[in-house]
């Protein structure tokens, strides 16, 4: 397990996880792209900002957001090739499915 760096106590979520929760207050989920090892995460409150930063862990496997989901396009989640489980909870302003049907 690595030391914990200067996003661990803001994201609570430690360098080298594989597993994480995260629900966004504000700007809390800043940094989140820093951990390339998960492959599990749970996020709630997610807006646009956060999920693209989520777009850009590359080894997710499992992926859900949590109510409120404000994003306004999943286009970044065709970035995700090792994705096979997405659950999207309330997609308020998603009106474009297509990124994920391919």
């Amino acid at each position: 397990m690595s030391e914990p760096d200067e996003l661990s106590e803001t994201l609570g979520i430690a360098p080298d996880a594989e597993v994480a929760n995260h629900h966004r207050t504000k700007n809390s989920f800043r940094g989140i792209s820093t951990r390339k090892n998960l492959r599990i995460l749970t996020a709630g409150s997610v807006n646009q900002d956060f999920l693209d930063e989520i777009c850009e862990l590359k080894n997710l496997e499992w992926l859900e957001l949590t109510w409120p989901v404000t994003a306004e396009t999943i286009a970044g989640l065709a970035q995700l090739p090792k994705i096979h489980r997405l659950k999207i909870d309330s997609p308020r302003n998603i009106t474009d499915f297509t990124p994920i049907l391919s």
